[in-house]
């Protein structure tokens, strides 16, 4: 709960211990402490916003304001029956409300950011008119794509603390998201404390606010992080002029209710995945034009030269490809996702850093009864072949993280305390968070950055939750002027 929520709570909670123990009810000034909740309550709505979670505190409120009089009656006989009535409705309004509020849908707070830049945010919406959209109806639109861009920033000053996600975008179960307060700012200008920055891509199977811990945090440290909606595969994609792009039929991966399902399935996977890429190549030239255009706020601060590519999911085997296809991306992050294309035959030829949940499967486990478990059981075995087989032709860096749910990777675990809800395993998700955080930036300063001084596996030691597989020296990418020099 947020602050004045919990003054509100904490108000209703001594007014109702005080008026069941106190006797002197015409004298005490805590007889008015439902007027207190009741201002508290306009502050809140004002300041912090309403939310539907919190309808049984708003009842809560009017209640104990339509019950003062008869609390304040003379008569014993009356005043004890009130209690009664008040006692009978308050239990269940505030357990709905802490249960709703609290557990359920909380208005979660990110944790502060780690690195030494304030951080500025815009969004921005590119077309790609080289490109037919082939989700689109008829197939006959150019692709259109929308990108949020979060950079270090100069004083904050002035400038608005920036909305977690737009409110057209969440439903009536994430309808708190838009009340989450960021650690970022709507447009302030850049920081001028580099001449220029790195760059990171992040792809995401859900939409580009979904890892706002890690995008925000990056570029605390002096990364310019762009992260990416893909309409008609992303969950939902709003467009400037309000049209809203929902995920189609086609947006899901692999489907292993049969061998023959699973095997039909995999051409239209690729066919995702060579969009998603022309996606991100789309960016990667958007940025080339930001850094030669003098009306933007990225004019020559842009290196070209050291640009990464974060994913998750179906968005790491984006990030996998594009760092296999695309000179221009050096190094490659992957949460948890299956490769599929070039990358997943030939591995990846640059340094690449693989999380990955799953255990290797047993032999019981590819011979089990049930079709969709074993079907997934000897993917789960392909994908480790895939994994090993990029990791000792090329190097790199893989991790296991049995403790982690699939979405830990994400901000999800945040919007609610049920786990089965959110997808998120044993470990809590800021601890989760925080070890995707110093391990990422660890790689990215070493293998994008040059900073020799650093070490990812000292980053990756410090867990006990976090098992490194594979630590062999990656190739080493040539960089334009030698080592990055901040």
């Amino acid at each position: 709960m947020r602050v004045l929520e919990l003054l509100i709570f904490l108000a209703l909670v001594i007014y109702l211990l005080w008026i069941s123990f106190d006797s002197g009810l015409q004298s005490s000034l805590f007889s008015y402490l439902p007027f207190a909740a009741a201002a508290l309550t306009v502050a809140h709505l004002l300041l912090e916003g309403a939310r539907w979670q919190l309808a049984p505190l708003y009842c809560l409120v009017a209640f104990s304001l339509a019950t003062f009089p008869w609390l304040r009656s003379r008569s014993f006989q009356i005043r004890l029956s009130m209690l009664a009535i008040v006692w009978a409705g308050s239990i269940p309004l505030f357990a709905a409300a802490a249960v709703l509020a609290g557990t359920l849908w909380p208005v979660f707070p990110l944790a502060p950011v780690s690195g030494p830049y304030q951080v500025g945010v815009i969004n921005a919406h590119l077309i790609d008119r080289g490109r037919l959209d082939p989700y689109s109806p008829g197939g006959s639109a150019v692709r259109e794509l929308m990108v949020e861009v979060w950079y270090p920033a100069a004083s904050t000053s002035g400038f608005d603390r920036a909305r977690y996600r737009d409110g057209r975008q969440s439903g009536f179960k994430d309808s708190q998201l838009p009340l989450v307060k960021t650690r970022s700012f709507a447009g302030p200008p850049l920081s001028g404390d580099q001449l220029k920055y790195p760059i990171v891509i992040f792809s995401g199977p859900l939409n580009r606010f979904q890892n706002t811990y890690e995008t925000e945090d990056l570029a605390s440290h002096g990364f310019i992080v762009v992260s990416i909606d893909h309409p008609y595969d992303s969950d939902l994609v709003v467009l400037p002029d309000g049209r809203r792009l929902t995920a189609g039929k086609d947006s899901e991966l692999l489907v292993f209710t049969s061998e023959k399902a699973l095997a039909a399935s995999r051409p239209k996977v690729e066919r995702r995945l060579a969009i998603r890429v022309g996606d991100v190549k789309c960016v990667l030239d958007q940025l080339e034009k930001w850094n030669l255009n003098p009306e933007s706020r990225f004019y020559k601060h842009l290196d070209l030269a050291h640009i990464a590519m974060i994913g998750h999911s179906f968005g790491g085997a984006t990030a996998a490809e594009v760092c296999t296809t695309d000179a221009r991306v050096r190094v490659a992050v992957n949460f948890d996702g299956t490769m599929f294309g070039a990358s997943k035959w030939a591995g990846v030829p640059k340094p690449y850093l693989v999380f990955f949940t799953s255990e290797r499967p047993t032999n019981a486990d590819l011979e089990l009864g049930d079709t969709k478990s074993r079907l997934e059981a000897r993917e789960v075995k392909s994908d480790y072949a895939d994994i090993d087989r990029t990791m000792k032709r090329y190097g790199g860096y893989f991790i296991q993280v049995p403790q982690f749910g699939h979405m830990n990777f994400t901000d999800t675990p945040l919007y609610s305390q049920l786990k089965i809800w959110t997808g998120a395993g044993k470990i809590g998700a800021r601890r989760a968070h925080e070890i995707v955080n110093v391990v990422t930036l660890a790689f990215l300063r070493k293998e994008l950055l040059g900073q020799s001084n650093v070490s990812v596996e000292g980053a990756v030691h410090q867990y006990g939750e976090v098992h490194m597989v594979h630590e062999m020296p990656p190739v080493q990418v040539s960089r334009v002027g030698g080592p990055y020099v901040q």
